[in-house]
């Protein structure tokens, strides 16, 4: 079989769940297989999670593929890199990233392998760190397996990657949502403003409200921007209300034959950035 007809796996990787979807076609695309599998664990560990993907990819239904996958944005450290003033080469770029790691996270910093997603000309770029021992895990486990591992993305650049269409270049707020966690951006033009990363209680929209007041204190734009895109992707059916004057939007993923975000919404993450 041709490489370029080779069936994707979508997979995401948890502290305390490991979702894995086998896709099917580019244009009409058809989930074949999907799998939910929670794990125990403490904390923000990856190995559980790893563990049982290695055993995922020893049955035959999910061999022979290429293979994504998405780290929970608990697996990764972010960070704004603002806009440098010049062009930079991606060596210069990544030697500025390490800078500004070492200078914010200190020694831990070593331990992490960066990504940089690199914004437009005057706006900032987004990096992002996870720990080398982590991917060097991954990378082993699919040596040992007939899936090709293409791609390794964290969980937010993912979904803004992903909805960057629906979001368009207008001023507003984007926040990303896993349970205990959020991700909460300022975008305008298309760039990043402001990031911050909290993490939730099970009153997750009371915890945005308040992130989003501190954020209006401290940020002059932040004031006058009133739209607010909310990327919830784990099938919560909820309905949220918020202060006149807001305009809320829930982003969705599109439903395509054998997933519906009603029915398969906790997979969500899986699906994340694809399009």
């Amino acid at each position: 079989m041709s490489l370029l007809w080779r069936d994707q796996l979508r997979i995401a990787i948890a502290p305390d769940r490991l979702l894995a979807v086998r896709i099917s076609g580019t244009i009409r695309r058809q989930i074949l297989d999907k799998q939910d599998i929670s794990v125990s664990t403490q904390g923000n560990d990856w190995r559980t999670a790893l563990s049982a993907l290695t055993d995922l990819l020893k049955q035959p239904a999910w061999q022979k593929a290429d293979a994504v996958v998405i780290l929970s944005n608990r697996f990764a450290v972010y960070q704004l890199l603002p806009w440098s003033g010049t062009a930079l080469s991606a060596e210069e770029q990544l030697a500025r990233a390490r800078h500004v790691y070492a200078q914010s996270h200190g020694e831990t910093a070593d331990a992490l392998e960066l990504r940089i997603s690199e914004g437009d000309l005057g706006e900032a770029s987004l990096a992002a760190g996870v720990e080398r021992e982590l991917l060097a895990s991954l990378r082993e486990g699919f040596k040992a397996s007939s899936v090709r591992l293409v791609s390794v993305q964290p969980y937010l650049m993912s979904a803004f990657n992903g909805f960057r269409n629906k979001l368009g270049r207008g001023a507003l707020w984007f926040a990303v949502l896993e349970p205990g966690m959020m991700c909460l951006a300022l975008l305008d033009r298309g760039g990043w403003q402001s990031l911050r990363v909290k993490q939730t209680s099970d009153n997750w929209f009371d915890d945005l409200q308040l992130m989003l007041r501190r954020e209006q204190v401290t940020n002059g734009l932040a004031e006058q921007v009133r739209r607010l895109a909310i990327c919830l992707l784990d099938g919560q059916k909820v309905e949220f209300s918020a202060a006149d004057g807001w305009s809320l939007e829930r982003l969705q993923l599109s439903p395509m034959h054998g997933f519906s975000p009603e029915t398969d919404g906790h997979l969500g993450m899986a699906l994340a950035g694809l399009c």
